[in-house]
């Protein structure tokens, strides 16, 4: 796949001004689009899946440390009680530390992690605390009881209280990096949206790529 002059969405963009959380959701797209653009061939040659992780080193020189527990890291806050940490920025530091058993089980929600912190650190880093992700915040899902928490589909959104804004901002820039719309729209169309073709493709869940689809106003198949 060549480099695209531009990653924009040629389609427009985001088929609604602001999610249930309030997230301005062109904002967000339009925030990583300027990151995507603004790589250089020898940071990703624009094959997907987007090198997540590689774009926040390289290009951001953050440090990615994995960890089997971020809210043991000095410097983390206080998570609350029976709170599950997925990740956590350290801007100080320059820091992004990412739970290593959900890299282990699940490596998609690594990927999210890195882009959701690495949205914080290019939309909300100024505020020069240490900002920490639970795992229900991450890409606005419920946690599933188990060994560690999973993320499920949003299939009853109204029925749960909005995310802080921050947060909301996050996952929708970490979903506008990973899954470029751009991208997205032409290997849906080869595949003919199947969602299980896109989730290789693009090394991605299939609640973060059905969340992805729809915010695009595209439909998938099995």
């Amino acid at each position: 796949m060549s480099r695209p002059r531009s990653f924009a969405d040629p389609e427009g963009g985001p088929v609604v001004d602001q999610d249930r959380h309030g997230t301005d959701m062109a904002a967000m797209e339009d925030a990583a689009v300027a990151v995507l653009d603004g790589l250089p061939d020898w940071i990703w040659d624009c094959q997907p899946p987007v090198p997540v992780e590689r774009i926040a080193e390289d290009r951001f020189g953050l440090r990615v440390i994995d960890t089997p527990d971020p809210s043991t890291v000095a410097g983390a806050p206080d998570p609350g009680e029976n709170a599950h940490l997925s990740g956590l920025l350290l801007p100080a530091r320059g820091e992004i530390w990412v739970h290593s058993g959900e890299a282990q089980r699940w490596p998609p929600r690594r990927r999210f992690t890195i882009a959701h912190e690495l949205g914080h650190w290019i939309l909300h880093r100024d505020a020069g605390h240490p900002v920490m992700c639970r795992a229900a915040e991450l890409a606005g899902g419920r946690v599933i009881t188990g060994a560690l928490p999973e993320i499920a589909p949003a299939d009853k959104p109204k029925e749960r209280p909005p995310l802080p804004i921050e947060e909301a901002e996050a996952n929708a820039f970490a979903a506008a990096l990973l899954l470029p719309a751009v991208q997205i729209r032409a290997e849906h169309a080869t595949c003919g949206g199947s969602i299980g073709r896109l989730m290789e493709i693009f090394e991605s869940s299939n609640a973060a790529l059905e969340r992805r689809l729809r915010t695009l106003g595209l439909s998938w198949s099995d």
